[in-house]
């Protein structure tokens, strides 16, 4: 079984970008998670090419050395060890 993905697609003048994707985990038939990949131009560009629409002319956020940062100190929910249960 694959994953339910939503793809927010906008179309103008005769074109179509994928222009969001958000992913929905689940867990016991229930949404448990949500990954929003708005604002990831590498992942957005390669699903639109998978898709076979135009992929959005976006950067990042955040510069590259803050971006860095978040990702260096983010406590990610798989990584039990980093977890204080």
């Amino acid at each position: 079984m694959g994953e339910l993905v939503l793809a927010g697609i906008h179309a103008t003048s005769g074109k179509g970008y994928l222009v969001s994707l958000v992913r929905l985990e689940e867990s016991e038939g229930k949404v448990a998670r949500v990954l929003n990949y708005h604002f990831c131009p590498e992942t957005l560009a390669y699903a639109a090419d998978a898709l076979g629409y135009l992929a959005p002319i976006r950067d990042y956020h955040q510069d590259t050395e803050t971006l860095t940062r978040m990702i260096a100190d983010a406590a990610l929910p798989w990584e039990r060890s980093r977890l204080k249960i």
